[in-house]
């Protein structure tokens, strides 16, 4: 890849033959949006197995499908994903590992079943390492607007934003290490 073009084009396309990040992610967040029930969504989104939440023991699972079980009149209220993402941070209390990204994957999913989605870009992890990159700089916040990042991710929604920047961190730190990104 020889630019962030290049990146977010990946992230778009896929060879023949295969599913895109994009699609991936897209497809994933459908199957929240068809939960029978925002109970069946709640306990899909900590119960399921996925990478992000095997640190968590089934026991710290069910807890915080109980914790956000117990929260659903607030969640079925609230209309912005910020909404949904802070009554998540409240159910979801540390010493879990890696807390800020198992909060922005359950809110997202919860979110999806009710259609709603962010609109700044959530930075946590490898989304946070790839914008640190990006923008070149060593801290940012929890969360940015998009229309901070380079113009290539503009036509991304900030969720793929986010998934791109995780995704491809490893190619954006070649570009920048190589001399071949520049802001």
């Amino acid at each position: 890849m020889r630019n962030l073009s290049d990146i977010v084009s990946a992230y778009q396309s896929a060879p023949s033959g295969e599913l895109s990040c994009r699609s991936r992610l897209s497809g994933f967040l459908k199957w929240f949006e068809i939960r029978k029930s925002l109970t069946d969504a709640i306990e899909s989104a900590a119960l399921r197995n996925h990478p992000h939440q095997n640190c968590l023991a089934w026991a710290d699972r069910r807890q915080v499908a109980a914790n956000l079980n117990a929260q659903q009149a607030q969640l079925q209220s609230h209309t912005s994903f910020d909404q949904v993402y802070e009554t998540v941070k409240a159910c979801v209390r540390p010493p879990y590992k890696h807390a800020n990204l198992l909060i922005y994957d359950l809110s997202l999913r919860i979110a999806a079943y009710k259609k709603i989605y962010p609109i700044n870009v959530y930075l946590h992890r490898g989304s946070l390492e790839g914008a640190k990159l990006v923008l070149n700089k060593r801290a940012l916040p929890d969360l940015i607007s998009p229309v901070l990042l380079p113009h290539e991710f503009s036509i991304l929604k900030a969720h793929e934003i986010e998934d791109c920047l995780c995704i491809y961190k490893p190619e954006i730190e070649i570009l920048r290490k190589t001399g071949l990104y520049r802001e």
